[in-house]
């Protein structure tokens, strides 16, 4: 495509792109999953030796393991010795804007202007953003870039820098992330839509040397994805997946993106493949079959899990930008100036999404951030109930829930062992499914401890059902708690010291009411306020002293009375509140909070219901009537409220 808009102007855009998907990175550590990557390159490095069975689980017991990440994970180590925490951040930043520059720089030599490509990232990068964590999944998008970019269109050949450059990436890709098996894949379907281009086009004679082309470069391909430690092993393991349904009962980025609870992102998906199907009917007269079958085929994986939408971004970028740059190519020649109008456009909103990300950015270090600084991970992760660990050494092994086990193998092990990370394939479904019972009151803790010798736990604000059953055991002490979660030990011989020294009581619980400010972390890693506080709250509400809890929220909205996020979350904890002083009989707590509730929010259909349980168990029958006729002015076929006014007013028929 010639461009009739300046090259200043295209470079522009350039510039402006890659400046913004670097500010959408620049954020810090917030998966779990990095702290386990780095603890198995940390294994591998210290061993010399890469795992052929499981050091990391107590409840695994050497169960055999093929680390497939362990390229990555070794120069993802290496980066952390180089500058901890803020060299991964900045790798992240690098990558995903070498990532999108060099698509960019591809697509143009392609003819597709910049604009187009500018404006199709776009919503890409709203797709993706929930994905840009430091993880192995980075190496998976700039080889699927390289394998799409690199691979012919219409019915020309492979040429030969794709037959060296992928089986070289294909290597790369298979010591990195189980999905390397879309190497192989993408080749196939290219292979099959130049195929049907023949046909198609009637273009017999290419036919012949195009499969001849096509299966030296699959055959290549997948003898470079067998250069791995563990053979074809590496081939068997993401098959090992599809073997159970647990992973899409508990781990949300496993579900569909039609169940998934971010309908923002649901929505973004639908729009952003009108645009694809548009590009693929205006380019339909060329017989191109490559970007429909990639479509498809990518939209249909899209669809088995949220997890996987990003990927059907990356493929559908590619999809629009070639089709669209192609239809443009054709529609601007007949107005001279609509490329640099397409390049001022496309420049003026990459600037407006600029500001934007380093406004909101800045605006939550500096604005809400301001009034607290802990330590860079105590928020997001349990940075203090690990040190905690660490340095009192309980007895026996420990538990912990899969939110934390991550980062609980990077700072504890080898001196202890966690029951669960994220590695879920070598976990399988059946120990998932048992550990999410135990944190969701569904399986008796009791005889799960006794059968794996645990005399200890740390747990996340998450694992709330099994807190509450440690917390009301005699035989079981909370000693610790952090901003991420708390620490439980049992009365074994080798505990008995730490009880001693730290065991606490629901009054000794008082002054973590009091947060104290800690000395500020670096900037990308600054906590918010509301975060912590909420989280404290919460661990609060927990261990039964809501009168706490709502001592911590309400001096954080005296604070910061314009955070939207604690006005969002004040009715939710409003009711928690009242639920739990209702519990534990503090009728006038409970009141004070649920009438609180419906005054700032007068539609909260469960506040009226339970204030009028609340005046129901108080015996006050008229105002509980007048609670629950407001609840049904709200939801008038709530079957729960009706139920509450059948038995405040029975039938005579009813029985007694």
């Amino acid at each position: 495509m010639s461009s009739a808009a300046s090259p200043v102007l295209e470079r522009s855009v350039a510039i402006a792109l890659v400046a913004w998907v670097a500010a959408l990175a620049c954020f810090g550590l917030d998966n779990n999953d990095t702290w386990w990557h780095l603890a198995s390159g940390r294994f591998v490095w210290e061993s010399g030796a890469l795992p052929t069975h499981d050091p990391f689980s107590h409840l695994l017991g050497g169960k055999p393991w093929a680390d497939e990440y362990w390229v990555f994970q070794l120069a993802l180590l290496a980066l952390w010795h180089l500058g901890a925490a803020p060299a991964l951040t900045l790798f992240k930043v690098a990558w995903m804007s070498a990532l999108f520059g060099g698509m960019g720089w591809a697509l143009r030599r392609r003819g597709v202007a910049w604009g187009i490509f500018a404006l199709a990232s776009a919503p890409a990068l709203v797709i993706m953003g929930d994905r840009v964590t430091v993880r192995p999944e980075l190496i998976t998008w700039a080889a699927m870039a390289a394998f799409l970019l690199l691979l012919p269109r219409g019915t020309a050949p492979p040429r030969r820098a794709a037959l060296i450059s992928l089986p070289l990436i294909q290597v790369l890709w298979t010591n990195c992330h189980p999905a390397f098996l879309l190497g192989p894949v993408i080749v196939s379907m290219t292979a099959f839509a130049q195929g049907l281009n023949c046909l198609w086009r009637g273009e017999h004679r290419a036919l012949l040397p195009l499969v001849k082309a096509h299966s030296a470069l699959l055959a290549s391909v997948l003898l470079a994805s067998l250069v791995n430690p563990y053979g074809y092993r590496l081939h068997l393991l993401p098959f090992e997946l599809t073997e159970t349904d647990a992973f899409l009962r508990h781990i949300l980025e496993w579900q569909s993106p039609a169940q998934a609870r971010n309908l923002f992102l649901r929505h973004v998906v639908v729009i952003f493949a009108v645009p694809a199907l548009l590009g693929l009917l205006l380019t339909l007269p060329r017989r191109e079959a490559i970007h429909w079958i990639w479509f498809a085929a990518f939209a249909l994986l899209g669809m088995q899990a949220a997890r996987h939408s990003a990927l059907f971004a990356l493929v559908s970028l590619v999809v629009i930008a070639e089709t669209w740059g192609t239809w443009w190519d054709g529609r601007s020649a007949r107005w001279p100036r609509s490329d640099a109008a397409l390049q001022a456009g496309a420049l003026t909103l990459l600037i407006a999404l600029l500001l934007l990300t380093l406004t909101g950015w800045l605006w939550q270090t500096w604005g809400t951030y301001r009034r607290l600084a802990v330590h860079p991970f105590a928020w997001r992760f349990p940075a203090g109930e690990a040190g905690f660990v660490a340095e009192e050494a309980p007895e026996g092994h420990g538990f912990n829930d899969y939110n934390i086990g991550g980062y609980l193998l990077w700072r504890l092990f080898p001196g202890y062992q966690v029951a669960i990370d994220g590695r879920l394939i070598v976990y399988g479904g059946d120990l998932l499914d048992e550990s999410q019972a135990l944190v969701n009151g569904q399986a008796d803790w009791r005889t799960f401890f006794g059968e794996h010798d645990i005399h200890w736990a740390l747990l996340s604000s998450e694992a709330e059902t099994l807190i509450q059953a440690l917390w009301e055991a005699p035989d079981w002490h909370l000693v610790f708690v952090g901003l991420r979660g708390v620490v439980f030990v049992d009365e074994a011989l080798g505990n008995r010291s730490i009880v001693e020294r730290s065991a606490m009581g629901a009054e000794d619980l008082e002054p973590l009411a009091q947060i104290t400010p800690l000395p500020r972390g670096p900037l990308w890693m600054a906590p918010p306020t509301p975060y912590v506080a909420v989280r404290r709250a919460k661990l609060l509400l927990i261990l039964g002293r809501a009168d706490l809890a709502s001592a911590v929220v309400e001096t954080q909205i005296a604070q910061l009375p314009d955070d939207r996020q604690l006005r969002r979350i004040r009715p939710f904890h409003l009711l928690r509140a009242g639920g739990e002083h209702m519990r534990r009989g503090h009728w006038e707590e409970a009141e004070a909070a649920l009438r609180t509730l419906v005054e700032i929010e007068p539609e909260n259909l469960n506040g009226w219901n339970n204030l009028g349980v609340l005046f129901a168990r108080t015996q006050r029958p008229d105002e509980a009537r007048a609670a629950w006729e407001r609840a049904l002015a709200i939801d008038p076929h709530n079957p729960a409220v009706q139920e509450n006014l059948r038995r405040l007013d029975p039938e005579p028929s009813d029985p007694p």
